[in-house]
């Protein structure tokens, strides 16, 4: 049965070579709008918030009893899915604190086209109460939504200028060799996947991810392209380091610790370097290379990304990851380093 009808139904879908897609759904889109709307949870920024409210007026009447029972659905859907989770931990894992969890009802709309496909995705998880719900609840805020989802047509010009970002650093065979190297098991599902949103045209353009996709939010007519290929790849890497388990994050902190207490950060700044900048300028320059330059700011880290280097080769070449002895040997480096730029 066909529940809603949206006058564009708009799928804009570009692959590079590999498992890293760009696109753009405007069931995602529409889910995203309304969920910032609701502010169902106080960890969503207020940007499209005020926008409506600038736009349409305050909430009110029917608008904000249907707001309200959105937000006690979405607070229970999440409650078993946490996909705002922030692993909370004494010390500063290696690999960053954020977690992985895909909800349900979000994941639906994300893999949709239109949010008729995404309702009939989402039904097995909920209640039948539930489900005629968020039927109307859509149904009743499509006229504001429009005027949203209409301006998201002009992304399409700007998907290609992503596409060629990618691969211009190597992303696909960056984060192919990256999941090796975590010892993930990436399928084409877990893979990782942008979506362009909607985003209100005097905010500043921003990115975050859910499960496996990560969202570029901005105004739609704000310009061809508003990241480069590296920033997007770093966000890529962020996600797959999301992606280990909060047990892998702590024993290999511990291990690390051990040796080298106390520089967590400067690990994770230098293996995210090596990922997003050595490896890639190493693969496109080839014999021309060279490790001897700056590759970060603090003095440390850019040392430390000289010495890490060669045994992230190392690791990758030896078809090796972090459960072997990298980390051990990472922390052995650490401590060295730490030695000199310690010694008076």
């Amino acid at each position: 049965m066909k529940v809603l009808s949206l006058t564009l139904f708009l799928f804009l879908s570009l692959k590079t070579y590999s498992k890293v897609t760009v696109n753009y759904s405007e069931a995602a889109d529409v889910f995203e709008i309304m969920d910032h709307v609701s502010l169902w949870t106080e960890k969503l920024p207020t940007a499209i918030r005020r926008h409506w409210e600038k736009k349409f007026g305050e909430i009110g009447g029917e608008d904000l009893n249907l707001i309200n029972e959105y937000i006690a659905l979405r607070r229970k859907s999440d409650s078993n899915y946490s996909s705002y989770v922030t692993e909370a931990s004494p010390t500063i894992s290696l690999f960053g604190d954020k977690g992985i969890a895909s909800v349900p009802l979000s994941m639906a709309f994300y893999s949709s086209r239109s949010v008729g496909e995404a309702l009939k995705k989402v039904s097995p998880y909920v209640t039948s109460k539930d489900y005629k719900f968020l039927a109307k609840f859509y149904k009743h805020f499509l006229p504001k939504i429009q005027t949203m989802v209409k301006e998201s047509t002009s992304f399409k010009s700007h998907l290609i200028n992503y596409q060629k970002s990618l691969k211009k650093v190597h992303a696909d065979k960056i984060l192919k060799r990256l999941s090796k190297f975590l010892g993930l098991k990436i399928t084409s599902k877990t893979g990782i996947r942008f979506l362009v949103t909607w985003w209100p045209s005097k905010e500043k353009a921003t990115f975050d991810f859910r499960g496996n996709t990560i969202f570029l939010r901005y105004h739609p007519l704000s310009g061809a392209r508003v990241w480069e290929g590296t920033t997007l790849l770093e966000a890529a890497i962020e996600t797959y380091m999301a992606h280990l388990s909060p047990n892998q994050k702590s024993n290999s902190t511990k291990i690390f610790n051990r040796s080298c207490s106390g520089r967590s950060i400067e690990f994770n700044d230098a293996l995210k370097t090596i990922w997003v900048k050595t490896l890639p300028e190493k693969w496109t320059l080839k014999k021309k290379f060279s490790l001897h330059k700056k590759w970060n700011e603090d003095t440390f880290t850019n040392l430390y990304i000289k010495l890490l280097f060669p045994l992230i080769e190392e690791t990758i070449n030896g078809k090796q990851n972090i459960e072997g002895t990298f980390i051990h040997q990472s922390s052995q480096l650490c401590a060295e380093l730490h030695k000199l730029a310690t010694r008076r």
